[in-house]
């Protein structure tokens, strides 16, 4: 038996496509979802004929009772494989399978070097327990490798990386009348010149180095909108304070569930996390890309894998938001070259096909899996 402990997610074509690939295999597979409430993944999972419970975080005291109530479980399913997915699960399915024997403890590592430079302590005393308590770890590029073996010390035979992917088709070729739809749900006006973001609304997006310039080219050009999406983080308050003054212009979305006809709408997309490792993967690297996008980026995470400067994105220095709307306005003024890089950014990403990445998963649960069995 396979069992996946999932927190801290809201939907996620990943872990649907690691889950249908799963089923096909025939193996005993178990979801548990661990989340604050109902959601479109947990909805999907339960209503998809996938043997699945979902534990609902109510407060402190209900995190006690599920990590009780999982460790009950477990020990009466002893699963040959125990994955955790998200920092909720990791720590409450490591910690729960202590002491089963039976069992490989697994987790999938989604982030770099963020709690160390954002000085987060409880984040880097997470990184190393679930480090400690995992048997093996995922780790979803080398960036995310070499900041688990060169700077935590894990051991490289404790680590097999698996790339993301992304539905490489539906973002290259969203259907029109879904880009119509995301458009008039949202307000987006696709006549005019759309400047697109989806990156939380936190210092290590890049947000407090851009804003007051994306102010200013919007000022100068009401021909321009801007739509950032996925506008959640602690910086919220002060980014929507600061574009006051063309609020007109600006379109913020929390949640857009289908985000490849959401990229459809934008004419040039802007990703500039601060550092070259901060950004884990950058899943919207790949999207941007898939989608044809033109991209104002700086390097980090996956893009250090895809990216060429002029090639097939303009790649700006991090914490520079002159330099940043610059390239933009380069972008915006030349249309001949949107479409070389457009076409080159498609071409750099066509390995990352989410079916080739759910079978390297599931094969990899499911080789585990039989050897857990041999063993015991």
């Amino acid at each position: 038996m396979i069992e996946l402990i999932i927190s801290d997610v809201t939907d996620s074509a990943t872990y649907r496509a690691i889950a249908r690939e799963l089923k096909k295999s025939g193996h005993t597979v178990h979801f548990t979802l661990i989340t604050d409430e109902a959601n479109p993944f947990t909805d999907w999972l339960l209503a998809s004929d996938y043997d699945a419970s979902h534990r609902v975080l109510e407060s402190r005291l209900s995190l006690v009772n599920h990590w009780f109530g999982i460790r009950r479980h477990l020990f009466a399913s002893q699963p040959q494989v125990i994955i955790c997915l998200g920092q909720i699960a990791t720590i409450i399915g490591l910690s729960a399978a202590l002491g089963l024997q039976s069992s490989w403890r697994l987790y999938v590592r989604q982030h770099s070097t963020t709690h160390r430079e954002t000085r987060s302590y409880k984040g880097q005393l997470y990184d190393r327990l679930s480090n400690r308590l995992a048997d093996h770890i995922v780790a979803t590029n080398q960036n995310v490798l070499q900041s688990l073996c060169d700077v935590e010390g894990v051991s490289r035979d404790r680590v097999t990386v698996i790339y993301l992917g992304i539905d490489i088709s539906d973002f290259s070729n969203p259907d029109e009348p879904r880009v119509i739809e995301v458009s008039k749900r949202w307000g987006i006006d696709r006549s005019k010149t759309t400047i697109g973001m989806i990156a939380r609304l936190t210092e290590i997006k890049g947000w407090p180095y851009l804003i007051d310039h994306l102010v200013a080219e919007l000022q100068k050009s009401p021909h321009l909108q801007l739509v950032i999406a996925n506008a959640v983080g602690d910086l919220r308050e002060d980014v929507q304070s600061t574009l006051v003054p063309v609020r007109n212009q600006v379109i913020f979305i929390e949640y857009e569930p289908d985000v490849a006809a959401l990229y459809a709408t934008f004419d040039v997309f802007v990703h500039i996390p601060v550092s070259p490792t901060v950004e884990a993967f950058g899943l919207v690297y790949l999207e941007a890309f898939a989608a044809g996008i033109p991209a104002v980026i700086t390097m980090s995470g996956i893009a250090h894998e895809i990216a060429t400067n002029e090639v097939n994105c303009l790649v700006v220095p991090h914490k520079d938001g002159v330099a940043t709307v610059s390239a933009i306005n380069r972008l915006l003024l030349s249309a001949s070259e949107r479409q070389y890089l457009s076409a080159a950014a498609r071409k750099a990403v066509s390995q990352f096909d989410i079916t080739d990445m759910a079978v390297a998963y599931s094969n990899l649960f499911i080789s585990w899996s039989k050897r857990r069995s041999e063993m015991h």
